[in-house]
Order: C-alpha cells, then sequence, then structure tokens
C-alpha cells in the first residue's frame, strides 16, 4: 500500500467511526498518566480539559512551540489525527497536480525537439525553436 491510500484508509476509518469511544478510551488513560494530548483547535482543546486530565492538553495550531523543551508521551485526539491526514492529503494532491504540470511542460519541449532545457536556438525543420522551462510552462498553462 503506498502512503496516499494509508492516509486515505486511516482518515475514513476515523471519519466512519466517530462516537465509537475513541477519546474516552484515550482520555481514561490520560486521567492517570502525566502526558500531552494533541487534538485539533482550541475548541477541542477545551472540550479535553473537561476530562480532567494529568497531563496538557495541546493544539496543533500551537504544536511547535508547546511541544518545545517537552518529553512526555502524546496522545492523539482523533479530531488531530483526521487534521493531520487532511492537510498530508491536500498537500499530495497539489503536489501530484504541479507534478502533472511539469510533465506537460517537459512533454512540449520533447515534442519540439529540445532535448534539454534552455534557452539555446535549435532548427527543427526549417524553423527555429527556442523555447525555455518557463516558456513551456506558461504555455501549459
Amino acid at each position: 500500500m503506498n502512503a496516499k491510500k494509508e492516509l486515505i484508509t486511516l482518515g475514513n476509518y476515523f471519519i466512519a467511526t466517530r462516537q465509537v469511544g475513541h477519546t474516552t478510551a484515550m482520555m481514561e488513560g490520560a486521567k492517570n498518566t502525566s502526558c500531552l494530548i494533541l487534538t485539533s483547535n482550541q475548541m477541542g482543546v477545551d472540550r479535553l480539559k473537561t476530562f480532567k486530565p494529568k497531563g496538557d492538553v495541546i493544539s496543533i495550531q500551537n504544536v511547535e512551540q508547546d511541544l518545545r523543551g517537552r518529553n512526555q508521551p502524546l496522545l492523539l485526539d482523533n479530531e488531530a489525527v483526521v487534521t493531520v491526514i487532511s492537510h498530508a492529503l491536500e498537500e499530495i494532491r497539489r503536489l501530484e497536480a504541479l507534478r502533472s504540470h511539469y510533465k506537460k511542460a517537459l512533454q512540449k519541449i520533447a515534442d519540439l525537439g529540445g532535448g534539454y532545457l534552455g534557452s539555446e536556438d535549435r532548427e527543427y525543420d526549417g524553423n527555429v525553436c527556442a523555447m525555455t522551462a518557463r516558456e513551456a510552462l506558461i504555455e501549459v498553462k
């Protein structure tokens, strides 16, 4: 299985199994353990604090700052997992679209006889072709 499929599978599982007790099970352990609990936003922080955990509840929005200098177990709320998976999938889709765009541009250059990227004039079939990578990308858009 590839990473994208794994992320989709996990995300779909958490979405399909909402309200089955993920958070309750996690917070039962957090009552007796000094740990960090990561959730997706401030509303989640406030909600999880009602379970009165022994550790701190933090959000993804401040995760870099809140984890700095810490050395505790980290529990991930299902909302945080779904948020991180969603962000990762958005980035994968963006990169896939960019890759497709570049492939089209490179194919355009190859179709015009450009075996390499550059702005050097080359003559093909009596026509002078000077296409840079930038020009190809603009033309593909």
